[in-house]
């Protein structure tokens, strides 16, 4: 339908529509490498973090349950139950 309405426009006519598979073909290779290029910079980086079992986490447990008190504060302000 395309190549009908477009018949005027051309002088001949093409027969049939051309599709680009050089450059679909080129961009799709791009997109892989780009992607395989961004997985081996994060790989990169996750192996230069430090391992350690050092971790304190008792301020991350009284500090999440003070919020979760705040919060209900300010849910009971709020709705005046």
């Amino acid at each position: 339908m395309l190549v009908a309405m477009l018949q005027h426009v051309f002088d001949p006519p093409p027969d049939r529509l051309a599709v680009p598979w050089m450059f679909l073909g080129g961009l799709g290779i791009a997109a892989v490498a780009g992607g395989l290029a961004a997985a081996g910079l994060v790989a990169l980086q996750v192996r230069r973090l430090p391992v350690t079992d050092d971790v304190d986490t008792a301020g991350f447990w009284e500090g999440s349950a003070q919020g979760v008190l705040r919060i209900r504060r300010c849910v009971r302000s709020l709705t005046g139950l």
